[in-house]
């Protein structure tokens, strides 16, 4: 499964109405509900993941440049981005037809010789990004590591979660 680098921590979470009493222990809240009855709620200890510094300050309002919507339909069309590093949020509208693939081209040289392509092969349901045709230079990054970038494809699968959502109220 593809994922950001993410830091685990516990984390509490507060006022759970639990429906089916999976819970156990008494809850520390008492909810009131429209009709006059109440409800017991729980708090609970649990596992919590967050995005690493590098990506929350990649989402800081104040150091970000917001890029206007943009539509494209089968041509290519380059987005006005000075940034180094960016967050891509795409939605792929409804004629995308089901078992094809889509995808961006990113880090795209003037003449198109390197590339960073990330595609979303929807019969495999798998991210993918391919950096063979990245740049190879040397750069600081890299060579106070003592790495070189890659070169071979990138891939892990991506399932559409469908989450109900529940409301607080009784």
């Amino acid at each position: 499964m593809l994922s950001v680098p993410c830091k685990v921590g516990i984390s509490i979470v507060r006022d759970i109405y639990d429906v089916n009493s999976h819970h156990v222990g008494k809850g520390d809240w008492i909810v009131s509900c429209a009709d006059g009855s109440a409800k017991q709620c729980k708090t609970s200890k649990t596992l919590s993941v967050k995005p690493l510094s590098d990506l929350q300050l990649l989402r800081n309002d104040n150091a970000h440049e917001q890029v206007v919507s943009v539509s494209v339909k089968d041509s290519s069309q380059m987005l006005n981005s000075t940034g180094a590093s960016f967050e891509l949020i795409a939605e792929v509208p409804g004629f995308f037809e089901r078992g094809t693939k889509v995808g961006f081209e990113v880090c795209r040289s003037s003449i198109g010789d390197e590339v960073t392509t990330i595609l979303y092969d929807d019969a495999e349901k798998r991210v993918i990004i391919d950096c063979s045709k990245s740049s190879t230079a040397t750069c600081a990054v890299f060579a106070d590591n003592d790495v070189k970038p890659i070169s071979e494809p990138i891939w892990g699968y991506f399932y559409l979660l469908r989450a109900s959502l529940h409301s607080r109220t009784c």
